[in-house]
């Protein structure tokens, strides 16, 4: 949300603006940034071309005598095709500063002497146009300074406004936060409605039929008006705030609604058939909107509509059957009180977020809204001309709950912020929000203003008191009540397991949105799987609405974002929840997933050679179930439908597979464009939870020398290497210290349907050196084992 300062100061007293800064982020505002805008015209002054005549020495130059307000007029040249007498212009005189830096000096030109300069609107900063010099209205006081009439440069707050505040969201809400951090008093425009005898009522009538939708609504009727542009401080200070300027009578609207926080919409009331309904959109129902979209509606819409057409959607937007445009004579002024939650589903069915459903979401004032639509009515008749007909019209449907009293206990606030204030600070800080409040038997009673919806409870009355207060004035203090341990949940001391292994082998992790979409179950399902995506309510993206089953569609979908934009190697890992519904009318089973994705090719130097994909995919598994110290058996014969046949398996603990790895599917990768090296590992998180917990071991160093075996040894070519290297494991004992395969090998010189296994035995002990006879004992002892399990040859 941004704000003027310029505007906000005319408002309440402003303090420095680093203090401003300073307290409102201390206070719980975030504010995203200052800008500074516009261009400084204090130096510039108004006035009037008295005379023009023709420069004697030059065709395109005149010689203007104008008026500056001060004893004699002056002599200016200008080379501006457009000068004309009485007009009133803005004048740089002599010493005068051009926003490009330019001095403007007494000079002659051609012969002349020109003691100024007559501006455009370019040499002011204020835009492009050159073609001439820039015509104030006729009525514009000369000798002002330029900044009184076309305003002067500013600096436009950005703040972060939380959904419980929908208070800030005007220049009155924050006037009133200012006012509880530094005081002040805050100064409101006044209003006097000077109202014609003709009633509104005769002109129009309203009637609320969804009287739930629709709290409270109130229309005026402003008639001969004249539609134009708007005056450049209305227009300035409406897109200060981020809105395009439009004309005078919708930049008012929107003005007003800035000032005070209410939404107001301006109808053309020509355009307006008999009666104003406030009622549910008929099934089907279609309207264009001024954005010029057009919208079909259900009966779960609220629309403002007359006998034969909807003429704006209620809180959201209007449409262009009744938009104020140049010929509109009589105009309708709306400002109603419509439900949140009923604007909110609205607004996000239809991916339409406006100024208005922003603050509607948020709710609004019930009691401002009669200061609202007279303070419209009155800027309409001051700037578009016309007359205000007598007697608003006033209908009220169905009263929202409201919390109107909130109290609580003195010791308890100071229980809870670790304070010893006294009742009459308390009273004091809550009386600078705006509260009436009064102390009856040690209880804060406080009466809640209808704007500040956000006090239900005495938690909100606490946190305000801290907040206004100030949360640096409240003294560090430690609990009082004795600390006790927490048992963390195994699943979670899972999770930042395998989070700190797949950090720790350079993964990054990835943060993706839990929504998924319909075609990304196609190539991800196994055969005879009958579970259904889970699909949601209110999604927050229209074409992903259900929760995803699997986390490969997401991080394939963020490779392949990463892969398109010239990113050499992706590796990268998510840990989140999954969601499969397999039993309809039941709530969904919900799991944890690790997915981890190597993709692309490393930039490596010539003379280096990279592993497999599949074997680097496999070495972080690996990497994860040594850091969870998990015993996992790897089988190459039961690998997930989306990945490679030939280059895939599982790992399994105990009958119970928890992890699925290899080579994408040359049918997966097509479906999601991905045409680099891929390789990644599913990790079932919630069955590794439940496996986990035994305590890993930590085993000493030995002080002596190790002794190492190579040898290779002929099997038969299907024969499992997983196999084998754990019957060598269990052969060699507890003298056999480490063991790598380090070759495997098929091809000339090994027999058809055998394959070459190098093993690398290393031997050692704790407590002395080793012997080579004890060595070769037990290497024989593997030898023979391989020979009679395996039927194995020494090479």
């Amino acid at each position: 949300m941004k704000f003027s300062l310029a505007w906000l100061d005319e408002w309440i007293a402003l303090p420095p603006l680093d203090e401003l800064e300073d307290r409102l982020t201390v206070g719980g505002l975030e504010i995203e940034g200052i800008e500074q805008v516009g261009v400084d015209l204090k130096s510039f002054v108004v006035g009037q071309v008295l005379e023009r005549t023709q420069h004697p020495n030059a065709d395109r130059l005149s010689v203007c005598c104008v008026d500056v307000g001060s004893e004699a007029p002056l002599e200016i040249v200008c080379g501006a095709p457009n000068v004309q007498a009485e007009q009133k212009v803005v004048v740089a005189l002599h010493g005068s500063v051009l926003p490009d830096g330019t001095k403007i000096k007494r000079s002659k030109l051609r012969g002349i002497t020109s003691n100024g300069m007559i501006c455009s609107e370019r040499e002011l900063g204020l835009g492009v146009d050159h073609s001439g010099v820039l015509v104030l209205p006729k009525d514009t006081e000369v000798g002002v300074t330029a900044a009184e009439v076309i305003g002067d440069s500013d600096r436009i707050l950005d703040i972060s406004i939380t959904p419980n505040r929908g208070d800030w969201l005007s220049i009155l809400g924050m006037a009133r936060e200012v006012r509880a951090h530094f005081g002040g008093t805050i100064k409101l425009p006044e209003i006097q409605v000077i109202e014609h005898k003709n009633r509104t009522s005769d002109r129009v009538s309203v009637e609320i039929l969804d009287e739930k939708g629709c709290q409270k609504y109130l229309g005026r009727v402003v008639r001969d008006v004249t539609v134009g542009p708007s005056p450049k401080w209305l227009s300035s200070r409406v897109e200060s705030a981020g809105i395009r300027s439009i004309n005078n009578v919708v930049d008012i609207t929107n003005y007003v609604m800035m000032e005070v926080g209410q939404p107001l919409h301006a109808f053309d009331l020509r355009k307006i058939t008999d009666t104003v309904s406030v009622r549910r959109a008929f099934s089907n129902e279609e309207i264009e909107a001024l954005n010029d979209k057009k919208y079909a509606l259900t009966e779960d819409d609220l629309v403002i509509a007359d006998d034969n057409k909807a003429l704006a959607i209620a809180g959201v937007i209007g449409s262009v059957n009744s938009e104020v445009e140049v010929e509109t004579k009589e105009v309708f002024l709306e400002a109603a009180v419509f439900h949140p939650s009923q604007v909110r589903k609205t607004a996000r069915r239809l991916g339409l977020s406006t100024e208005a459903s922003y603050r509607f979401e948020r709710g609004v004032d019930t009691e401002g809204l009669e200061f609202a639509i007279d303070r419209a009515a009155c800027l309409i008749k001051e700037l578009a001309g016309g007359e205000i007909l007598s007697g608003p019209i006033c209908v009220r449907g169905e009263s929202g709950p409201r919390v109107s009293q909130v109290t609580v206990e003195v010791e308890r606030v100071n229980k809870v912020l670790g304070t010893e204030l006294v009742p009459e600070t308390m009273l004091e800080v809550l009386g600078r929000l705006g509260l009436v409040c009064t102390v009856q038997s040690d209880v804060l009673v406080c009466e809640v203003p209808p704007y500040r919806r956000d006090l239900r409870i005495e938690e909100d009355l606490i946190e305000e008191i801290a907040r206004v207060y100030g949360y640096d004035q409240i003294p560090e203090t430690l609990p009082v009540t004795p600390g006790t341990g927490v048992l963390v949940p195994p699943l979670r001391t899972t999770i930042e397991e395998i989070r700190d292994s797949l950090c720790s082998v350079g993964l990054v992790e990835l943060m993706t949105f839990s929504s998924a979409r319909v075609e990304d179950k196609m190539g991800l399902r196994q055969e005879g799987d009958n579970t259904e995506l889970v699909k949601i309510s209110n999604p927050i993206r229209a074409d992903e609405p259900f929760l995803r089953h699997s986390l490969v569609p997401s991080v394939l979908r963020m490779v392949r974002q990463n892969l398109s934009r010239q990113a050499g190697r992706v590796s990268v890992f998510e840990i989140s929840r999954v969601f499969r519904q397999e039993n309809l009318g039941e709530l969904p089973f919900e799991s944890s997933e690790a997915v981890a994705v190597i993709a692309g090719i490393a930039d490596k130097a010539l003379w280096t050679q990279e592993a497999p994909l599949f074997f680097q995919i496999k070495g972080i598994a690996e990497r994860v179930f040594e850091k969870l110290a998990i015993s996992a058996k790897f089988n190459g014969q039961h690998g997930e439908s989306y990945l490679h046949p030939g280059a895939s398996g599982s790992y399994e603990v105990k009958g119970r597979r928890v992890a699925s790895l290899g080579e994408l599917h040359p049918a997966t990768a097509s479906h999601f464009e991905v045409d680099a090296p891929l390789a990644l590992v599913s990790f079932d998180v919630s069955e590794l939870a439940l496996v986990s917990g035994r305590q890993q071991l930590i085993k000493d160093v030995s002080r002596f020398p190790s002794i190492r075996r190579d040898f290779s040894v002929l099997l038969n070519v299907d024969q499992e290497s997983g196999e084998v290297i754990e019957a060598v494991q269990r052969a060699g004992g507890t003298v056999l210290y480490g063991l790598d395969v380090f070759d495997c090998y098929e091809g000339k010189g090994v027999p058809v349907g055998k394959k070459s296994l190098s093993l690398r035995l290393t031997f050692q002990r704790l407590d002395r050196t080793l012997r080579d006879e004890e060595v070769n004992k037990v290497t024989q002892r593997v030898l023979k084992m391989l020979e009679k399990r395996y039927d194995g040859i020494l090479r």
